[in-house]
């Protein structure tokens, strides 16, 4: 495959973390080209490994966009995916003039991306939010995202998801935490001590505050404990003073931005979350790579990710107790922080590789040329209306063929689309569907339904067969799969 990806260029964190990992592997197996709307060490970083980068640094949209569509006509790709808001902007643009398909990766909540800014919320968040309905896929980082978007009123069909994965093979197995803390921070940790680690922007989606309250509560009665906060950000002053008030400022270590996150973790025992929305941070992942239990708020995937009380520990956003027990609980016993860890790394190793990452993108990429080639179809699909056995006839169908879209005629579309993760409307609305799909679907009861189907001219035909069942023919009367 011909894959153009478009990132902003300034991409730091988690996304960088993604964008990096996931274009590297890609870039084995398919021909890739990175267009950056910035430069600097992202892409001057991507062009030392091997990767092509374009440059396309103008500030007027317009102008990028022409850039980006002259690009389009050298390389011939088979497929443009944009990370970020600005990608997302001219990736829009560029839709409207070609007949490719364009499919974005969620990263985060993009109606929390500048929470606590309200200028750039109000700017910048509202075109990214305009520009992603007017593309074609999305791609959720992690299953929770992608019910948020559904939630939203995007289109289930249009939908994908892929989990960060990571090399969890580079593990680091010399670092001193005695000298690293000292001669990088400043702090002086002996081997009694339980080290937190956090890595994350200071800022208010990621809620450090709760982390600190949580910590305070915990080191009253595990005073071995030892918070470590690795980030910059514009809340830092404010969560300092929140530790001097809380007398915790001699036992909480603010690190700065770390660049070399590797050995930071490797120094630390528990890997910690309290974000207010994530998708599967990095961060989490680079903590169990070299031996952190993780402690997290239940945001994203990690619930996913964590065995709660078997691996880990997941809590309630906000609930600083939950995390305080939590803490106090690792605190005090050192073979449970051991064995969590093992089981927890046992786990993200089977899971989350870089290599299952790669594959999920494969397989996603493929699954949205086949949607997009589709289009060209006068009619597509099937429709059918809500019943006890709904759930197991649409696995059947998707079975049969996964890309076909689904119209499901029910009471609560949006419950349905949820649930069952397909196109679904009210029985007012039923005709519109009826005039896209290919077939009507029932049982024979349902007679109203399949009049009207006969009006706007969709055939009508049998619910596929359950429970064994099986007549010689395919899962539809008449061959229809």
């Amino acid at each position: 495959m011909k894959i153009l990806q478009m990132m902003g260029g300034g991409d730091v964190g988690g996304a960088k973390t993604h964008i990096f990992s996931l274009v590297r592997e890609l870039d084995k197996y398919h021909e890739i080209c990175m267009v950056s709307f910035r430069d600097g060490p992202f892409p001057q970083e991507m062009r030392a490994e091997g990767i092509r980068v374009e440059l396309v640094l103008s500030n007027n949209p317009i102008a990028a966009r022409n850039a980006v569509l002259r690009l389009i006509d050298r390389f011939s790709p088979d497929l443009i995916h944009c990370h970020g808001g600005r990608a997302n902007m001219i990736g829009a643009m560029v839709r409207a003039k070609r007949e490719l398909p364009v499919m974005t990766t969620m990263h985060s909540d993009y109606k929390l991306d500048y929470l606590g800014n309200p200028l750039k919320q109000y700017t910048l968040g509202s075109v990214n939010a305009v520009s992603l309905r007017k593309l074609d896929y999305y791609q959720a980082v992690a299953d929770r995202m992608a019910q948020t978007l559904i939630s939203r009123g995007f289109d289930p069909e249009s939908l994908f998801t892929i989990y960060n994965g990571m090399d969890f093979r580079n593990r680091m197995s010399d670092v001193d935490r005695t000298a690293y803390c000292r001669e990088k921070y400043g702090a002086d940790v002996d081997d009694s001590m339980v080290l937190c680690g956090l890595a994350a922007r200071l800022t208010a989606v990621k809620d450090i505050a709760t982390a600190i309250r949580g910590f305070a509560q915990a080191v009253k009665e595990k005073p071995q404990l030892r918070l470590f906060l690795a980030g910059t950000g514009e809340d830092e002053e404010k969560l300092r003073r929140q530790t001097q008030a809380l007398g915790i400022a001699d036992k909480v270590v603010f690190c700065g931005w770390v660049t070399e996150i590797a050995p930071f973790f490797a120094a630390m025992d528990i890997t910690l979350l309290t974000s207010l929305s994530e998708t599967f941070p990095y961060s989490i992942l680079e903590g169990i790579r070299e031996g952190c239990v993780p402690v997290c708020s239940d945001v994203g995937g990690m619930a996913e990710l964590i065995s709660d009380g078997e691996t880990g520990y997941v809590f309630q956003p906000r609930d600083d107790a939950a995390l305080a027990r939590a803490l106090i609980s690792l605190a005090g016993d050192a073979d449970r922080r051991r064995c969590f860890a093992e089981k927890q790394l046992a786990r993200a190793v089977e899971r989350y590789s870089i290599d299952a990452m790669r594959r999920r993108q494969e397989q996603n990429y493929q699954r949205a040329l086949d949607k997009f080639a589709r289009r060209t179809k006068m009619r597509d699909g099937v429709v059918l209306c809500e019943g006890e056995r709904t759930e197991e006839q649409i696995a059947v169908l998707r079975k049969e063929d996964a890309e076909r879209p689904v119209w499901l005629v029910c009471d609560d579309p949006a419950g349905a689309r949820l649930r069952y993760r397909v196109r679904a409307c009210k029985p007012a609305k039923a005709a519109a569907a009826l005039k896209r799909a290919e077939r009507y679907l029932c049982d024979g009861a349902d007679s109203r339904m399949a009049a009207l189907a006969r009006q706007c001219g969709c055939p009508v035909g049998r619910l596929p067969l359950l429970g064994g069942k099986d007549d010689g023919e395919s899962a539809i009367d008449q061959k229809f799969l």
